[in-house]
This record gives C-alpha cells, structure tokens and sequence, in this order.
C-alpha cells in the first residue's frame, strides 16, 4: 500500500485557517487607522483614547463570550459546520461597522467579528491536531497564529493604502471566501467516529490521506482512543488526576503569559507607539515592516516545530520577547526622564521600530503558536473541550484586560514602565517553561500523558 499523502492535510488545514485569517483582520482593524478613526474618518465619528480603548478591545470580550459553546457546539453538530456558522456574525458584524452611525454599533460589530472570529482559536488546532498525522501535527498547529499574523499584516498593508469603506469592505470579503473554500473539506475522522459513522470517518480518511493509504491502523487507534474515552471518560473524575491537572495548569500559564508579554498592545496600538516615539522612519512603513517580520517568523516557526520541539521555541521566544520590551522601555526612559535625552534619542530613534519587529519575531516563533498547540496536545480527550475552552476564555479575557487599560497604564505610570512590567513577566516565563512544560514532540497522548504524570 501506499504512504499517506500530505498534501490533502496541508489543503485541510489552509482551508480552516482562512477563518483565523479572519480573526486576524480583527485582531488588526485599529493596527493603522488609529489616526483615521481619531479624526472620525469612519462615517464621521470621532473617537478620543478612551472611546478608541473600547474599538480597540471589545472585539475579545465577544471571542471570550463564544469559547465555552463554540465547544459545546463542535461535540454535538461538528467541527466543520460550527465553523462554517461563523461566516453569518462576520458578515454581520462588518457590515455593522461598515454602516455604523454610533460608537454602540461600531462596539456591536466588533463584539460580533471578535465572537466569530474567537471560534477559530478553539477549533483550528482540535480539527488540525484530528485531521494530521502524528509526524506533521506540530507544523499544522501553527496554522492558525500563521494565518492571524497574515491577517493582521493584511490590515496593516490595506489599512494604509484604503480609504476606509475599501478598507472595511476588504475585512469583510475575507469570511466570505473562508465560507466558500472550506464548504469542500472534510469532517475530521475523530468527530466521526466518536458519533459511530466509521464510513464517513474512512472517507474522511480517504481524503485525507489518499485512496491508496492503509488507514486501518491509523482507524483503529482513533477507535481505541474513544473506547478508552468512553470507558473512563467522566469529567469530573478526569479533570482531577495528575496529567489534567498539570495540564490545566500549563496551558491556562501559558494563555496569561501569551497576553501578559504585551502582544495585543503591541498590535493594536503600534501606530500610536511609533507616533509617541517621534521615529524618524514613516510610522505606517514601520507598522507594515513590523507584520512583514511577523509572518517571516511565524513561517520559520512551522518549518522548525516538529524538529526542535515546543520547549526550545518557548524559551527562545520569551527570551527575544523580554529583550524588545527592553528595549522599547530603554528608549522611553531615554526620552522622558534622562537629561541626555537630546543627545542619545535622536540616534536611536529606531530603536521603537526595531523592538516591535523584534517582539514579533520573539513572539511568533513560540508564545504565539505554542499555547494553543498545548491545549489541543495536553488534555485528554474527555476534559479536552471544557478545559481548552476555560483555558481559552482565560486568554481572551486577558487580552481584553491589557488592550483596555494599557492606554491607561501608560498615561499613569508612563509608556516605560509599562514595557518595563512586559519585560519582567516574559522572564518570569522562562522559569515557567523550564519548571512544567514537557516536550510533545511527535508523542501520540498516551505518551504525553506519561510525562504529565511524571
């Protein structure tokens, strides 16, 4: 018999993502329109910090709402149509800010594109984790942060180069597309077979891996991995043994320092960072170069994962990240508080582009990708869905936290000693991933969850 073909995986896998690649627009709407939005370039509303804080932030505060029944609703109807439901909030939620004539529909829209776009988070890495095999899963689960790099870059490019109706008519042709592209994919074979349809799962397997592939074996596994899930699959029995409990632990640490590093601030204010900086480089060049780097690293991230594993991309990651921070707080310090200011901050008025290019390679090489990896990779099969929900919900309200009340923060205890607080928590991390996080490297569960219990 044949091997296993990849490509249909890889197909698969892009098709889903196209969905994160619309969280991403979200994500990045305010990256480069933040002056635009200020002077009330969208159908006329002016916006002031605190109003932008909350265009800014709301957009978490729907993916946080959705974390818990976008699970609920992938157990019961399927992955791919909980997906595919997604498309109608999108499309209403653009077409909200498009035509928004209040701030209260414009924060409608954002929570509405944020609930829908929330989704993908959940379900992109269970559907890519069950529709791969074992040696190509870690590369798949990056996926989903590639594909919200590529989206933020994607505002970050039209953001500057639109006006904004083009701009926002763009963000909402995306969802669209993800709808008609991923109609074609399969359910995974896990789904299936968990609902007792071993034709539909083998022909998912068929697709997946082509018709000349043996996937008897491959078929038993999945078989025996709902058997022992339905053997000893009580909730509140599993959640409490040593390997979840662990696992709880690890990924709800690793969603807080993904958000606690400062990612979100970093993206969705980065044209108001390198504004405040007074960079000579032109703000919107740098903020497009600083995505541009984004996905240039989150692509090495792909290639490298199932190579050198989760825990030197995490340690590299947090390293790079605490090192940019630094450095963002060092010119800040630099520029408020040191009487040779005039002197040192003309020449290194790069150093705010710099650090934002260089967070973004830090960050997307490992704190990006890796913690939702670890939630599909770490849980077993009968906690995995409340628990990557709490783990996401976790994340996302964090999010809304930081983008929120940086602005805040910063007015308060001044833009250094914000990066300053960034840099100490992606240190911290470091210890974090030394002391808990195993390697999943090419491990089937059984194998992790003998680690976990070590």
């Amino acid at each position: 018999m044949a091997e296993a073909k990849t490509l249909p995986q890889y197909v698969a896998a892009t098709s889903i993502c196209l969905g994160a690649w619309s969280t991403g627009t979200v994500l990045g709407w305010t990256s480069n329109i933040t002056d635009d939005l200020k002077n009330g370039k969208l159908n006329g509303l002016k916006m002031n910090n605190d109003e932008l804080g909350w265009a800014g932030s709301c957009c978490t505060l729907g993916a946080m709402m959705v974390c818990f029944p976008i699970g609920f609703l992938a157990d019961t109807i399927g992955r791919k149509p909980t997906c595919l439901g997604t498309v109608i909030p999108f499309v209403v939620g653009w077409l909200l800010i498009i035509y928004s004539k209040t701030h209260l529909m414009l924060y409608l829209g954002r929570v509405l594109t944020g609930a829908a776009g929330g989704a993908f988070v959940v379900i992109g890495p269970i559907y890519t984790a069950e529709i791969a095999q074992t040696h190509i899963r870690g590369k798949l689960g990056t996926f989903v942060q590639l594909f919200i790099v590529i989206g933020v870059l994607y505002d970050e490019i039209l953001g500057w180069a639109l006006p904004m109706l083009a701009y926002n008519i763009a963000c909402l042709v995306v969802p669209v597309i993800f709808g008609v592209v991923f109609l074609f994919q399969p359910e995974t074979p896990f789904y299936n077979l968990k609902r007792g349809m071993p034709e539909k799962a083998e022909y998912c397997l068929k697709r997946l891996r082509g018709n000349h592939y043996d996937f008897r074996i491959e078929l038993a596994v999945i078989i025996n991995e709902i058997e022992e899930e339905r053997r000893t699959g009580n909730f509140w029995k599993d959640v409490k043994t040593r390997a979840n409990k662990k696992a709880t632990v690890i990924c709800i640490g690793l969603m807080l320092y993904q958000q606690l590093t400062g990612v979100n601030a970093m993206s969705f204010y980065s044209k108001d960072i390198l504004l405040q900086s007074g960079s000579n480089i032109p703000v919107q060049f740098a903020v497009i170069a600083t995505g541009i780097t984004g996905l240039i690293s989150t692509v090495l991230a792909a290639s490298i994962i199932d190579r050198n594993g989760r825990i030197f991309l995490l340690q590299i990651s947090c390293r790079i990240c605490a090192f940019s921070t630094f450095l963002l707080a060092f010119y800040f310090s630099l520029k408020y508080h040191s009487d040779a200011r005039r002197q040192y901050v003309k020449t290194l008025s790069f150093l705010p582009a710099l650090s934002l290019m260089l967070f973004c390679v830090g960050f997307n090489i490992g704190l990006g990708p890796i913690p939702w990896l670890a939630t599909a990779e770490l849980f077993s099969p009968a906690v995995k869905q409340v628990m990557g929900s709490v783990a996401c919900a976790v994340n996302w309200l964090t999010a809304f936290l930081v983008t929120r009340f940086c602005l805040v923060i910063e007015e308060k205890i001044g833009t250094d000693y914000t990066f300053y607080i960034f840099t100490c928590i992606s240190l911290s991390c470091i210890f974090f991933v030394f002391v808990l996080v195993p390697e999943t490297k090419n491990l089937r569960y059984d194998k992790i969850k003998e680690e976990l219990e070590k």
